[in-house]
């Protein structure tokens, strides 16, 4: 089950803490950025499923793929999704789970190769997704190598 979420400098989130237990709704009002957190716990679950032995390489291909493909148009640049500021800014995500277990990846806004760089990762694949509930009407996550 997830623990928490750590964001920092992502969408409209400057730096926010999102603690889980048990059936979790977000509410708020229009562009307050939950279906982009909705996206963004699907993208960390999705690649919390590749294996350390597939090495670090495929969780950031994940990771990306799973970023770009949630997020839409950001021409191949998961930096795009970034909290708008001046100059560049280090965009980061976490996700926890109650057995320990972390993952959590940052990206350099303005990095001209838009990699990401992974600075946690869980010791074994992910094995049973935890829910995640995008509505309908919602723009749909596409599915991850």
């Amino acid at each position: 089950m997830l623990r928490t979420l750590l964001v920092k400098n992502f969408s409209v989130f400057e730096q926010a803490t999102l603690t889980f237990g048990g059936l979790n709704v977000l509410h708020g009002d229009n562009g307050a950025g939950k279906t982009h957190l909705l996206k963004l716990l699907w993208t960390l679950l999705s690649a919390a499923s590749v294996s350390p032995d597939q090495g670090e390489a495929a969780l950031q291909r994940a990771l990306h793929e799973g970023v770009v493909g949630a997020f839409g148009p950001l021409k191949g640049d998961p930096g795009r999704i970034a909290r708008r500021q001046r100059g560049t800014a280090l965009m980061s995500a976490q996700v926890s789970w109650f057995d320990g277990e972390s993952l959590g990846f940052s990206n350099q806004t303005g990095r001209p190769d838009g990699v990401i760089q992974v600075f946690e990762r869980p010791s074994a694949p992910l094995k049973r997704r935890a829910g995640v509930f995008a509505p309908t009407g919602a723009a749909q996550p596409r599915a991850c190598a």
